[in-house]
């Protein structure tokens, strides 16, 4: 199996939640904008920027990540049928990315 360094991944995992509060907050301006003004929003530029957040976590996902492919490939159904809920809770805490470092060895 790969050996994965577990102060890197911790510091990457605070860099994802970063970006999930960024992509939450965006969503919710979205939300009030188009409820309070009734404004036309783009939705090719919404739906662009969904898939660039999507993405990244995915990819932080399948190749940072040390889990099964197994695990990997429920995670990304998840997250691709539930977004921005799974995205909330797949993340993983300290605790959690230890057993996942310490299963892998």
């Amino acid at each position: 199996m790969k050996k994965y360094n577990f102060e890197k991944l911790l510091s990457e995992l605070k860099i994802i939640r970063l970006i999930l509060k960024i992509y939450t907050i965006l969503h919710l301006l979205v939300l009030v904008t188009f409820f309070t003004t009734f404004m036309r929003i783009n939705i090719e530029i919404i739906f662009g920027i969904n898939i660039i957040f999507l993405l990244t976590f995915l990819s932080f996902l399948w190749f940072r990540l040390p889990m099964s492919k197994y695990d990997k490939i429920g995670e990304t159904l998840l997250i691709i049928l539930f977004g921005l809920f799974a995205l909330w809770m797949w993340i993983p805490n300290e605790k959690e990315l230890k057993k996942m470092n310490n299963d892998n060895i």
